[in-house]
């Protein structure tokens, strides 16, 4: 069962941000960066990328919270792969036209919360504990590489104590705000540039 959108991180990010900001949610449970599973149709975030933005263009920023999924033991992805794979996402996003004014949205890549202690999907995402503390390195590299913001989930949040993968409520609350505080960082430094470029 979801929480409520208002309980959800992207929910509370709207709060934080405001309303003159719009915050469009496409959350989708099973969603991969960039594999396509067998077991269940349309997780496959690459593919589903570029209609999205479309659909929803102009965009000023695009989070994305992708690789949780990847760690299941059917991928077989190690984390720099993984990595690999949000990069790619990244990449689309930035080459996309689908920011204000034909240009390209800012980007704010998040590695993924830590996997909890696992309880019924101890199968599914066998290995996931330990590959998941290898992410954040990889995944800051691959923004770095990228130029785009950057934020470590699992420095603010972990797999809840149900079943080690998804986020209780303060959890969410809390990574919402996190969020927050870099997308807002991130458009200061982008109306600091402007203004210095108008100089």
């Amino acid at each position: 069962m979801r929480f409520p959108r208002a309980q959800r991180w992207a929910g509370v990010l709207q709060a934080e941000v405001g309303h003159d900001h719009w915050v469009i949610e496409e959350g989708l449970n099973g969603r991969t960066t960039v594999r396509d599973d067998e077991t269940a149709p349309y997780r496959n975030g690459l593919t589903f990328l570029l209609p999205t933005l479309e659909t929803h263009h102009p965009l000023d920023f695009v989070v994305v919270m992708l690789g949780t999924n990847d760690l299941k033991e059917q991928f077989a992805a190690s984390p720099a792969e993984i990595a690999q794979g949000a990069g790619e996402i990244v990449r689309t996003i930035r080459t996309s036209g689908f920011g204000p004014h034909g240009q390209s949205p800012q980007v704010v890549l998040i590695s993924p919360p830590l996997i909890g202690r696992i309880g019924q999907f101890e199968t599914e995402f066998e290995g996931a504990y330990v590959k998941s503390r290898l992410l954040a390195a990889e995944f800051r590299d691959t923004a770095k590489a990228e130029s785009c913001a950057f934020l470590d989930a699992g420095e603010y949040v972990s797999g809840s104590d149900v079943d080690g993968v998804h986020l209780d409520r303060e959890s969410h609350s809390i990574l919402g705000k996190a969020v927050a505080t870099v997308v807002s960082q991130t458009m200061d430094s982008k109306e600091g540039r402007r203004q210095d470029a108008e100089r």
